[in-house]
């Protein structure tokens, strides 16, 4: 059975404890000043006075972690006068070192090798010269010293790196979720532009119907074949849309077609309910455009198209298809003026506003409004191949 981290960390916490403690009692037996010479001259109490100093400071090295200040201030003044505590000092600097700021461990040591020089003096040898100790212990305490602070950068800069990892995994989310909602916008208005042109469509054909009840059976049963291919086409691309914004896999077969090379059978089709729909691209490699300008270049001619029929029905319509330079296509659709009837719908401008959107983001131009004649005109200048900036694809 494999441990939890929070286990691993625990179990090398109480080895290292482990391994320092008997260090820590080696180096206060053997070393010069210790248990084993400094205090031969001395009476039995005394004995036992370092003793059991030295063993509160082994005690208290187990929460050395959790008060390493704390930890460092008792083992620096009891080993002022204690011998057997002298292997804690190495153990005291390295904490702080390891678990506090720089001045602090610096500081500590500091005062570490200044302590030597009473203990030094009481349990040292009186014929030696104390100043080679001192610098010895100075050298040590700077070295663990050193030790530990290495390790607390290294844990800081480990701690950074999962850090930024974990802000650039969100980042990633992030980007994914307004890739997707954007992708769902484009859904949205690609629908409306879609559901507002077979709408129209339905509407004309209904109105002729109303219109005019005493058509030739031909002609009705033709309106009735167009209102149900029109509805039939309608329901797919809304399904296909749904089944997308639901992010279910979407049947390539099933998807809606709009390049440039299906303008002309968009006329077509327009033209097929009885508009007076002329239709020019002179000029025209229908086939040049990429992909994002032709789903554009579609979209403004169905709007054209579609405003025309719901706001001026029976009004001839003018789409032009032309080039712009080497790189840029030209487009144009313009109804002409009818007399106001009762009952014409008002459109709120959504379609028109998503086009807008839609040229914008190929860095394209639209502009739309009367004529002087009183018509309508949609003019657009699309980039025949687009690509993405470094901003735009992040």
């Amino acid at each position: 059975m494999r441990q939890s981290p929070v286990a691993r960390s625990r179990a090398r916490d109480a080895a290292s404890n482990v391994v320092m403690t008997v260090l820590a009692l080696i180096f206060g037996v053997v070393v010069a000043g210790s248990l084993s010479s400094g205090l031969a001259r001395y009476p039995r109490f005394l004995n036992i006075i370092d003793a059991g100093l030295a063993v509160i400071g082994f005690v208290l090295m187990w929460w050395r972690r959790r008060y390493p200040l704390c930890f460092a201030f008792y083992v620096l003044v009891v080993s002022t006068f204690t011998t057997f505590i002298s292997g804690l000092v190495m153990v005291a600097v390295f904490t702080v070192a390891e678990y506090r700021r720089a001045p602090w461990a610096i500081a500590l040591s500091v005062l570490f090798s200044m302590a030597a020089w009473p203990n030094l003096m009481l349990y040292g040898n009186p014929a030696s010269s104390t100043g080679p100790w001192i610098l010895v212990t100075l050298v040590l305490t700077l070295s663990f010293t050193g030790w530990g602070m290495y390790l607390r950068t290294r844990r800081q800069l480990l701690a950074t790196l999962v850090d930024r990892l974990d802000r650039a995994d969100e980042e990633r989310i992030a980007a994914v979720d307004r890739a997707r909602a954007a992708e769902r916008r484009r859904i949205a208005r690609d629908m409306h532009d879609v559901l507002s042109h077979r709408f129209a469509v339905l509407g004309i054909h209904a109105g002729a119907l109303e219109m005019r009840p005493d058509a030739r059976p031909e002609e009705i049963a033709s309106s009735a074949r167009v209102i149900r291919e029109t509805v039939h086409d309608g329901l797919d691309e809304l399904r296909t849309a749904i089944r997308a914004l639901r992010e279910e896999p979407e049947d390539p077969a099933r998807a809606p077609a709009a390049r440039l090379s299906d303008v002309p059978e968009l006329v077509d089709r327009v033209r097929h309910t009885g508009g007076d729909i002329g239709f020019s691209a002179d000029g025209v490699d229908l086939g040049r455009a990429g992909s994002q300008c032709g789903i554009a270049a579609y979209r403004i001619v169905q709007e054209g198209l579609t405003n025309a029929g719901k706001h001026a029905p029976g009004a001839p319509v003018r789409v032009v298809l032309a080039m712009a330079g080497d790189s840029h296509l030209s487009i144009v659709v313009e109804n002409e003026w009818t007399p106001p009837q009762e009952g014409r719908p008002s459109g709120a401008g959504v379609g028109l506003l998503g086009l807008s959107e839609r040229v914008a983001a190929l860095h394209g131009t639209l502009e739309y409004g009367s004529t002087q004649r009183g018509g309508f005109r949609i003019s657009a200048e699309l980039p025949l191949t687009w690509e993405a900036t470094d901003e735009e694809r992040s």
